[in-house]
């Protein structure tokens, strides 16, 4: 028999000092893995508009932008339902780091193109736009495996105790991440080219991806710690078995029997899916139109027009840690109503937003600078807030408080499926901007606000059940 490289600790001072140091390396290492994959995926906003981006440069239709986000959307929806299976059957150590250096090198695809258009070898606009649609495509099927992995991650790290806030600190990293793309790739675009938008995240995932292979573990019981919810509850048995998986929380049924009573008979799990197609509407929406807005205005640089989108993300980060505390002081643990709170403030938003941005040409109410630039910040930070804060919460602790750890990765790998739907349809109504203007993707933002709240109000009086991770 194969003996087990780790051994089993017993002793209660042991196992909290190993306990302390794997829990904080762990996290810090999938922030960083995380955050360095925002960098490939909000490239695209910045890097291929404008009259000194890719679009310009390799000649092509004005409609390929949007079709680029309904192909990345509809890979990375599909991706991510399959990704939480296989989470669930995977150790991260191995998967997590190849997932990210493989989207990486294929994130690159873009920039990829422009260097074989200048070498002759893809000379058509079909020919390119096919290439691009197929990289493109491939990143984001590959980039959606990362956060059921994580999830995965976090729930075998972290006890139900405090893993609200933890979900919350790490879900930042999504929003530093696409703040810090749309920068560098500002900054690229102005001062460098093009190509280096994309080649420079690509770098930059690679050596990442190594970094997380040597560093990461699967789960507590991989290093011969006991469970995370035995030690937190400080039940460390002085008889800990020498198998593996003899500290693993007990659970009688099969993993298709959970599967089908915590996922597919899941009432609540399918209202939050919903309501996390509104979600995404509005924060595919926004990141990924407004600084195309800003810079086919006229009046930006690609570095200054990038600045309402960073705005936005960053101040997501107060979103996401805030909504858990509104959830938990406020509404006493209920989760519904803190996310209507927060759609509240994104609809205001983007009704103030309709009325002083100049859509057609002329704003329906004129601001004068500076109070315009101000107001238009505070608009993006306050949106910021409101669009991040469910998106944490809905497709995040929300969505795996309702069912077993067995499964947390497939929960969150369906509810982050069923989410994109919502990046699809913004991305196609995108294509119609053209003929009916901006101010047509600002109507559907608020009416995708609208709708979460009658979803949310559904299920108002739902709490989490504190026992979930069985």
């Amino acid at each position: 028999m194969k003996k087990n490289i780790f051994v089993h600790f017993k002793d209660k001072n042991k196992i909290k000092k190993l306990y302390t140091i794997m829990q904080t390396v762990i996290f810090i290492v999938m922030y960083l893995m995380y955050f360095v994959s925002y960098l490939g995926r909000k490239s695209l906003a910045i890097g291929f508009n404008g009259s000194t981006g890719a679009r310009v440069a390799l000649g092509l239709p004005s409609n390929t932008y949007a079709i680029l986000g309904m192909i990345y959307y509809a890979a990375y929806m599909c991706g991510k339902f399959l990704g939480g299976i296989l989470a669930d059957k995977s150790s991260i150590r191995i998967a997590l780091p190849l997932s990210i250096f493989t989207s990486s090198v294929f994130s690159a695809g873009i920039a990829i193109a422009g260097y074989l258009n200048k070498a002759s070898l893809l000379t058509s606009t079909e020919s390119i736009s096919m290439f691009i649609y197929i990289t493109w495509g491939i990143a984001a099927f590959i980039q959606s495996l990362t956060f059921p992995m994580c999830a995965k991650a976090l729930v075998y790290w972290y006890s139900n105790k405090n893993r609200a806030y933890i979900w919350a600190y790490f879900s930042t990293s999504g929003e530093i991440g696409s703040a810090c793309s749309l920068i560098l790739s500002g900054f690229l675009l102005q001062y460098y080219s093009w190509e280096a938008v994309f080649i420079v995240p690509a770098l930059l995932g690679g050596l990442t991806s190594i970094l997380g292979l040597f560093i990461l573990r699967d789960k507590p019981s991989s290093i011969g710690l006991p469970d995370v919810e035995t030690y937190a509850g400080n039940k460390v048995s002085e008889n800990v078995d020498t198998e593996v998986n003899a500290k693993e929380s007990y659970d009688p049924r099969s993993y298709w029997q959970i599967f089908m009573s915590d996922v597919i008979k899941n009432r609540v799990l399918w209202i939050l899916s919903l309501t996390y197609i509104c979600v995404y509407i509005l924060r595919a929406g926004t990141v990924d139109w407004i600084p195309k807005m800003f810079m086919e205005s006229g009046q930006f640089s690609p570095l200054l027009a990038s600045l309402p989108a960073v705005i936005l993300s960053i101040s997501g980060i107060f979103g996401s840690l805030s909504i858990s505390f509104v959830s938990e002081k406020i509404f006493k643990g209920k989760r519904s109503p803190a996310i209507i709170c927060y759609f509240l403030i994104t609809i205001l938003c983007l009704i103030i937003f309709r009325l002083i941005f100049p859509f057609g040409g002329k704003a329906v109410i004129s601001v004068p600078d500076p109070f315009y630039t101000l107001l238009i910040f505070i608009l993006m930070a306050l949106s910021g807030i409101g669009i991040y804060g469910p998106q944490m919460m809905v497709g995040g602790i929300a969505a795996i408080e309702t069912g077993s750890k067995k499964v947390s990765s497939t929960i969150s790998g369906i509810t982050g499926s069923i989410g994109y739907l919502g990046s699809i349809i913004s991305s196609f109504f995108g294509v119609f901007s053209d003929k009916w203007g901006y101010i047509f993707l600002n109507n559907i933002w608020i009416i995708s606000g609208i709708i979460g709240i009658f979803l949310m109000l559904s299920i108002w009086s739902i709490k989490p059940c504190k026992d979930y991770s069985r």
